[in-house]
Order: C-alpha cells, then structure tokens, then sequence
C-alpha cells in the first residue's frame, strides 16, 4: 500500500496504492515537493474518494470509531493492511468439522458500557460468564476487496487506530514535531498459534516459568503456554519476544521445538519419538505490541506532549498506545474522542 498525506486548508487527503486481494504493508509515496503537491490525476490514479473521515486501522478501535462514526451521520472509510478486520481477533476452523476455535481475543472484560455497545453495532446478545466456563465461539470477520490500481481517498478528519510506530506513521509525511514523539516509542513481539500435539492428557495446560527470576517471568524470546481447546489434540501457544522485530519464522522454529521438548519432558523421549511430529496450524502476530516509553520519557511530559497531537493537522489517535490494551478500555476512549472531536 502506497501511502502519502497531504493537508491543505484543513482537509487531509490520503492516496493509497490498493492491491486486488486486500492491503500490503505502506510505504512511503511523497506526493508533495517544496509547496506544491502532484495531482494524484498526474500520477494516474484512477478514482478519487471523498469522506468525511478516513480511518487507519481496522483493530478494536478503529472499527469501533467507524461504527459510531456512521451512527452519527458520517461518512467513512476504514484502511487496513490485513485482508481480514478484526486487530488481535483470529479464528482458526477445524477442517472436516467446521468446529470454530478462538486463539486471539477470546473474553471481553472491563467497562461493560463500551463492551455492549461494541457487541450492540452487530446485535449479537451477550452473557456475563466465569473466564473458566467461557466457551469457544467463531470470530465474525468483514472482508474486503479492493479494485486494482490507485485510490485516493479525501476528508476533512483522520483518525488513527493503528499502533503509532515510526514505521507505521513516516508515510504520512511526519514533521518535527511528531517525528520525536513516534520514534520514542518501544514495543515488544507477541505471536499466538495453534497446534497439533497427541500424547498430553485432556485438559493439560503449560506454564513457562523461570524460578528465582522477577515474577518468575521467563527470559524471551519464549513460548509463554500451551492451552488445551475444546478440541482434542488442538492447544494454543502465545510466544513472546523483547524486540518486535524478531522473525516469525524463527517464532514458528521454535513454537514447534517447545512443544516437542515439553511433550518430551511429560511423556519420556522413547514414548515421544514414536508419536506424530507436532504441527503448527495456524500462526499470528500481533506484533508491534505493548508500546511503551521509558520513565525518563514519561517523567519529561512524553505523553502531554503525545495528547497534544490531538488534532494536529487535522488527525486524531485512538488505540491501545493511548489507553491500554484491553479491548473496553480501547473502546471507552474511542468515545471520548469520537464524541469530543467529531460530533
């Protein structure tokens, strides 16, 4: 997805290079050169979009602000890189019996307003249960295509749910004003799977820990658990890792050879060898993670200074960057916003 953003007389106008089959990662297109801008007719862009706010990110927040947006009689757009919506949710169907498994967001706490707000966009009924009696529901996805060739889409308001790395921003063509703020931040890898193991007994569940270490916190990169699902021989994996940079195919390697080394240790190497190899089934990132600045950062009026971009040259944030990673309190924040900036 090619990206380049120019605001002019208060409105903000995205261009976006749109493949058929959903949303390749951006880079930088700098449509714009001293003060003047190209046309993005000049550059052969077939169609051109006007909204009234665009949205980049289709996680949590930003399906959440599109909802409420279009409730309020705006007209929208939401951008996401991914084919499917849906942030940190990811099912993972069982071939042959269709039976739907949860292996990201699975529960929903917190502030029960926001939750039945969220869930009430799609009239899905909720009820209150015990983590423990939680059962394994299918996530529902929105799927898009696009058209192929170039878009550019225009509006007076962007809202940004991504996680505002340097990365994710610089092709929004940063100043130095933000420029320092999205370069501070840090974040970490979180990956969660699903595989195919035999030879645990039901209802086993793994824990890696690190006795004598702070919060007995395993070092990372490192497999976090293994669950069991309510399908037999299925378990879920979260792995971590300090940087967020780490390859997943090294993630892969070594979800696989954990488990085969767990199921070693329970079971002995001559019972193991004979069994089936493990199998990794279904994989996902939910990487960059957990963004975060130093105490030194935060002491010198970082996140003063982050809030004050609210509304700076015309764009808005949500996400878990500003208000924590539980999917309620992403929520009840994109509320505040939405309610105080865009009404």
């Amino acid at each position: 997805m090619h990206l380049s953003k120019m605001v002019s007389s208060g409105v903000a106008s995205l261009a976006f290079a749109l493949p058929m089959l959903g949303f390749a990662q951006a880079s930088a297109s700098n449509a714009c050169s001293g003060s003047s801008c190209v046309s993005p007719r000049d550059l052969g862009w077939n169609t051109v979009v006007q909204k009234d706010v665009i949205i980049m990110g289709g996680g949590a927040s930003g399906l959440y602000a599109a909802l409420r947006l279009r409730e309020m009689g705006k007209s929208v757009v939401v951008v996401e890189e991914r084919e499917n919506f849906g942030g940190h949710t990811s099912t993972y169907t069982v071939p042959g019996t269709g039976a739907p498994i949860n292996f990201g967001v699975q529960v929903f706490g917190g502030d029960e307003t926001a939750i039945r707000r969220f869930f009430g966009f799609y009239n899905i009924p909720l009820i209150q249960v015990q983590p423990s009696m939680a059962p394994q529901s299918n996530t529902r996805h929105v799927d898009f295509k696009t058209p192929t060739g170039l878009q550019t889409i225009k509006a007076s308001k962007l809202l940004i749910s991504a996680p505002p790395t340097l990365e994710n921003m610089a092709p929004l063509l940063l100043d130095s004003r933000e420029i320092p703020l999205f370069s501070s931040f840090k974040s970490q890898g979180y990956f969660v799977g699903m595989v195919n193991v035999t030879g645990f007994a039901p209802g086993d569940e793994f824990y890696n820990m690190a006795p004598g270490a702070t919060y007995s916190l395993p070092q990372l990169p490192a497999l976090y658990q293994i669950s069991p699902t309510s399908v037999a021989g299925i378990y879920q994996v979260n792995y971590g890792a300090q940087e967020d940079y780490y390859p997943e195919m090294l993630v892969k390697a070594d979800i696989i050879a954990t488990v085969e080394r767990v199921r070693r240790s329970v079971l002995g190497a001559t019972v193991a060898q004979h069994l089936p190899p493990v199998k990794l089934l279904a994989f996902s990132s939910h990487t960059p993670f957990s963004l975060r600045v130093s105490a030194g950062e935060i002491s010198s009026g970082f996140y003063t200074k982050l809030d004050g971009l609210q509304g700076y040259r015309s764009t808005w944030y949500t996400g878990a960057a500003f208000s924590g990673h539980h999917a309620s309190h992403v929520w009840k924040f994109t509320e505040d916003i939405v309610n105080r900036r865009f009404a």
